[in-house]
């Protein structure tokens, strides 16, 4: 009997625990790319939310930071981060959503598609000029369709890549 349980046991164990790491630090019960989680999101910054405990990084986009300036076409500068951020609260914020795992980003945490409603909102931010298209290809034509309709930050007077914003503040500190 007791061979049986460690058998058991072990089979359990690998099956909850895997070895690969991806692209970030592998955690208890990580989920494999192609896997699906459902659960109300909460919105933690204009590219990342919480869903069901997991941190998931929207996958082909990047988003201001919250801290973020952009100069409105009136001149006067506003923090883009936060208008950002607010804007997926009132998309997403406390609703159910559904994401596909890509894989785990060097931060350990889950990059993926999130879904509302059977809408990708990775391509709704994109689309309204909320967020750039990034690490691949996935949303370049979105991001082109917005530039050329001055949606979101493209309709600011001064705007900031959050790749470089992220940089500069780097070589600041």
């Amino acid at each position: 009997m007791g061979f049986l349980f460690r058998l058991l046991l072990r089979a359990f164990l690998s099956d909850s625990q895997p070895k690969r790491r991806y692209g970030g630090r592998a955690k208890t019960g990580a989920l494999r790319p192609g896997a699906r989680l459902g659960g109300k999101a909460y919105v933690i910054d204009g590219d990342t939310v919480r869903v069901s405990g997991q941190r998931i990084r929207l996958a082909g986009l990047d988003a201001p930071e919250v801290d973020q300036v952009a100069k409105h076409q009136d001149g006067y500068w506003f923090r883009q981060g936060k208008r950002v951020k607010s804007a997926l609260i009132n998309e997403i914020g406390g609703k159910v959503v559904s994401v596909t795992v890509h894989r785990y980003d060097r931060y350990g945490r889950v990059v993926g598609t999130v879904m509302h409603d059977g809408r990708d909102i990775g391509e709704w931010l994109v689309w309204n000029g909320h967020a750039i298209a990034a690490y691949g290809e996935q949303y370049r034509h979105v991001e082109l369709d917005a530039q050329r309709h001055r949606r979101g930050m493209w309709a600011h007077a001064a705007r900031y890549d959050p790749r470089t914003w992220r940089h500069e503040i780097q070589a600041d500190s």
